[in-house]
């Protein structure tokens, strides 16, 4: 319907997941030709691929330069490339303020088994 397009920002909020505590990252994504152009830190990276979600090898260019790594998507997203391994989640910039108002889930107290 005119007028009632669904708008998607352009800010985001990647969360690297560590066991001694989420890494916080904000970047701006713009759709472009091709793939995004990021912002990140006051950096600027052109990233291309054709990649799909759900695919299970990414293969593109940052900056022009190939790349490749694998990644797999559950809860969250995992990529590894050469050796290196990431958890993260990619989410928008007003879930994440949401999800910081999330209490911790404890683990079960397995103490009695």
């Amino acid at each position: 319907m005119q007028g009632h397009e669904r708008l998607v920002s352009d800010k985001w909020m990647v969360v690297r997941l560590n066991p001694e505590g989420n890494e916080h990252h904000p970047v701006t994504a713009s759709l472009v030709a091709g793939g995004y152009d990021i912002e990140y830190m006051g950096k600027h990276y052109e990233l291309r691929s054709s990649w799909k979600l759900g695919e299970s090898l990414f293969v593109g260019t940052c900056n022009g330069q190939e790349f490749c790594c694998r990644s797999s998507v559950t809860r969250h997203v995992t990529a590894s490339s050469i050796g290196a391994r990431a958890d993260f989640m990619v989410m928008s910039a007003r879930a994440a303020e949401l999800l910081a108002l999330m209490p911790e889930k404890q683990a079960p107290d397995l103490s009695r088994f």
